[in-house]
């Protein structure tokens, strides 16, 4: 699992334990399935087993108690895409190329897309979201029925190389140093997206707050 606070090459700090539906089924032939999972995975087995009650009456199960319900979307997450927490005070997104998972804190947009992760860390893109998003307390909630209504310009896919190399720019410098000034190269997103969108000097010191 990860948490968000700018642009940079996320680092798991805690790990999830994944049992799909249909996992045990699969793997343990004719042995009993918990003592299976005994077998197979003491370390596991010895700390889940001390939920074992609470998970037995899980109603989100799979088809014993140390599994996951099912769900069509898994093999998303070890797929390159677009992380982003819920609630945000400023913009939070990541680009994962190393399958991390998330708690329901965090969305994912399964899209291998860095000109739409540019377009959504720049300044202009906290501004639509500031402008379609609930605002809540000190920061907006990225709920979908509203954040999925910002306008994705159509000439995106034509600033797709400048963004890219933008972004691998950032990326690179953050996993050499994730302390390193990035400011520069964030800074021409900004302008390729007021490009992109045609803004006029006159919006832009809008958008910027000037």
């Amino acid at each position: 699992m990860v948490s968000i606070s700018e642009i940079s090459i996320p680092k798991a700090n805690k790990f999830l334990i994944l049992f799909e539906k249909g996992t045990s089924n699969q793997k343990r032939k004719d042995i009993d399935a918990e003592k299976w999972l005994k077998l197979t995975y003491p370390a596991v087995y010895n700390h889940l087993i001390t939920h074992k009650e609470k998970a037995q009456i899980r109603t989100d199960k799979g088809d014993y108690w140390w599994e996951l319900r099912a769900c069509d979307y898994y093999a998303e997450f070890d797929k390159p895409k677009i992380m982003y927490q819920v609630f945000q005070v400023r913009p939070a997104f990541i680009y994962d190329e190393q399958g991390l998972y998330c708690n329901n804190s965090m969305w994912i947009i399964p899209k291998a897309d860095k000109g739409l992760f540019a377009l959504l860390n720049s300044k202009l893109g906290w501004y639509l979201i500031s402008n379609y998003c609930t605002a809540i307390q000190n920061g907006y909630q990225l709920i979908f029925q509203y954040f999925g209504q910002i306008p994705i310009s159509q000439r995106l896919v034509d600033y797709q190389e400048p963004l890219n190399d933008l972004v691998n720019q950032i990326l690179a410098a953050k996993a050499a140093d994730p302390a390193a000034d990035t400011s520069a190269p964030e800074s021409e997103i900004d302008k390729l997206v007021y490009e992109l969108y045609g803004l006029t000097d006159e919006e832009i010191a809008i958008v910027e707050g000037r």
